[in-house]
């Protein structure tokens, strides 16, 4: 399954963390991925650990040495937000994007009942607003969230792809 925002590697990953619901090392999450390279075989382990790094550092992973464990060198990872936050914050990203996000949300939602398009829209006119903690850096690329504390003023003024 493809998540929103990341590539089909790091998909397949979060997808394993999530679904193990419980701290998980490289090679356990190697054992879990329901994934394939382009010839056909299963990713390196230094393949794993590398894209496992690039979403600790894009804080959708965190992890931690656990000293109960002889081998002292292995990191557990688990996931630092949950699926339905991630797809929650991705959305919100995209609807950011939008001119007028109810629209946008009526149209994804078709069979939603008239009387329920107040639910899509603020009521004054405004436009629907991400969530509070969260800023959308360069949203219309759907590059999935970044948490304010590591969004810079620079970052977050960087132009989108119809202002370049």
């Amino acid at each position: 399954m493809i998540v929103p925002g990341l590539g089909p590697l790091e998909s397949a990953i979060m997808t394993a963390v999530w679904d193990a619901g419980q701290p998980l090392t490289v090679r356990a999450a190697c054992d879990r991925l329901d994934y394939r390279t382009g010839g056909g075989g299963d990713p390196s382990y230094t393949t794993v650990m590398t894209v496992m790094t690039i979403l600790w550092r894009k804080e959708l992973l965190s992890r931690a040495k656990h000293s109960w464990e002889s081998d002292t060198r292995r990191w557990w990872y688990q996931a630092r937000i949950t699926r339905e936050a991630y797809l929650a914050a991705v959305i919100a990203a995209a609807l950011d994007c939008a001119p007028d996000p109810a629209a946008v949300l009526l149209r994804a939602f078709p069979a939603a009942p008239a009387s329920q398009a107040e639910y899509f829209s603020s009521g004054d006119g405004r436009r629907l607003s991400s969530r509070p903690g969260t800023e959308h850096v360069a949203c219309c690329r759907l590059q999935a969230w970044v948490p304010a504390s590591r969004v810079t003023r620079a970052s977050a003024q960087q132009p989108g792809p119809a202002e370049t």
